[in-house]
């Protein structure tokens, strides 16, 4: 995913489905141009990413 689409759905009232590898995670803020800061929801656990390896589901 690109970082400006990060940016659409962070800005979004909708509720979009985002996975990293396959774990569905909410993303919680935009770190840089690259990098994503993002909560598991299957583990809760918080993480960094990056945007490149996210997908909308």
């Amino acid at each position: 995913m690109d970082i400006e689409r990060v940016k659409e759905i962070l800005e979004s009232d909708a509720e979009i489905d985002v996975y990293y590898h396959n774990a569905p995670v909410w993303i919680e803020s935009i770190l840089d141009g690259e990098t994503v800061s993002v909560s598991f929801l299957d583990s809760k656990e918080k993480g960094l990413v990056q945007a490149e390896q996210l997908e909308e589901g």
